[in-house]
């Protein structure tokens, strides 16, 4: 059996040391080509003023301060949370029915829950907002009760946020690249400060004060473009995966996608057949280097068929066993500018035919869930159910189940950077 391990290039600090930005001397000065609707604006070079012009001015509390960015990548000073009852206290910023945007650079130290944002009228529906970190270091928009998350993580290194809303959609972006979207309803408070760093304090979710880095904290009155938001970042960022799915077609029930994970264990296809079909998604339009789609996507030394259209990338491969584990490696790829692709360029994949429940063991579990669907239309909460991918969940699928009892794999955990 091939264990599989996970590799992640490139930390973002050596795109990030390059970034052209406006002069920290200069900080009250925008240029002409700047997004409008800037209504907060704390550099951090110095202090906690708001160099906008609309006197939104951050008022420290605890222990925050004003330092060097110890990593030597941001220029100049930045603030430093030291996740003990810290935080910049803001004036009310209007955010009801409307468009906004905030965005800031963010260097979060150990650890994966963090307040970044929140401004609180009541505990209600729409009424308490929130930016945060959360389900190790993914980056968290909500309104309460009304929320979005990224499907990616985080990494302790500088990072480049936004989080908006449209007035249709809340947005998260991540490094200049559209990670997360969901049409909700507009953020309904009328009052409450907006705090920075400071941990929203519900019984039912573990976080903390920041403790961290913040830089180059901007709020909108409207949305932010793609070119926008690169623009107040110093430059585009490279090219990454947004997510990756193992996708089937179950007959006249459709097609159904087995999400895989780009951080952490590997992701268990549970489904039988021999073709093995892999859809990555990445954050821009990315062509082959070299000009040929060819040889840019390996399974196991096995070269798959590839077929590319924009942001989506196509691998399929016959004769995956069960059990067995994977390792997908993808390379060669740019973005029209010519980047390559940044972030994880492998991932571990595990076939386990019957697997119902993704645990790694054909069990008595996996009867039960099945047996508990049968005859149940197959929808995207219990596909996995319907094992043989006939599009019907039914007594092949117990057999199926029944035929590979106590069967096991046990892929390798990557390791994380």
């Amino acid at each position: 059996m091939n264990n599989c391990l996970l590799k992640l290039i490139g930390s973002g600090v050596c795109f990030v040391a390059s970034i052209a930005t406006t002069s920290l001397a200069d900080a009250a000065t925008q240029s002409e080509d700047a997004p409008t609707g800037l209504v907060v604006y704390l550099p951090f070079n110095k202090d906690f003023q708001d160099y906008s012009g609309n006197n939104n001015h951050g008022s420290p509390r605890g222990n925050v301060q004003i330092v060097d960015d110890p990593t030597g990548v941001r220029p100049g000073k930045v603030a430093e949370f030291d996740g003990s009852g810290d935080w910049v206290i803001l004036p009310h910023i209007p955010l009801n029915n409307r468009p906004f945007a905030f965005a800031f650079w963010l260097k979060a130290d150990a650890g994966s829950a963090y307040g970044l944002v929140m401004q609180k009228a009541s505990d209600a529906t729409n009424r308490f907002f929130h930016l945060m970190t959360r389900f190790t270091r993914r980056p968290y928009l909500g309104f309460y009760g009304n929320d979005v998350s990224s499907p990616l993580a985080i990494d302790m290194e500088w990072n480049h946020l936004v989080f908006q809303y449209t007035g249709t959609a809340q947005e998260i972006w991540h490094n200049g690249q559209r990670v997360a979207v969901k049409v909700t309803s507009a953020y309904a408070g009328t009052s409450g400060s907006t705090y920075i760093g400071r941990d929203p304090n519900w019984s039912n979710v573990s976080a903390s004060d920041l403790k961290g880095y913040v830089d180059e904290f901007r709020v909108y009155d409207r949305a932010l473009t793609e070119e926008e938001i690169q623009m107040i970042m110093g430059f585009p960022f490279p090219p990454s995966i947004v997510h990756a799915v193992s996708r089937r077609y179950h007959e006249q029930a459709g097609l159904f996608d087995v999400p895989l994970n780009l951080y952490g264990d590997a992701s268990i296809e549970c489904r039988a057949g021999s073709l093995l079909r892999l859809i990555f998604t990445f954050t821009k339009d990315v062509v082959p280097a070299d000009g040929v789609l060819d040889n840019e996507v390996v399974v196991s030394n096995r070269q798959a068929v590839l077929s590319l259209e924009g942001r989506e990338l196509t691998a399929e491969i016959w004769g995956a066993s069960s059990p067995s584990c994977l390792t997908v490696a993808i390379s060669g790829l740019v973005d029209l500018e010519g980047q390559p692709l940044e972030g994880p360029n492998q991932l571990c994949l595990g076939i386990l035919t019957a697997d119902v429940n993704g645990d790694g063991k054909v069990n008595i579990f996996d009867l039960v869930s099945t047996r508990n669907a049968m005859n149940q239309p197959v929808t995207a909460t219990n596909f996995r159910a319907d094992v043989n991918a006939s599009g019907a969940i039914n007594i092949f699928d117990l057999v199926a189940i029944r035929n590979n009892l106590n069967m096991t794999l046990d892929c390798d955990s990557p390791p994380q950077h």
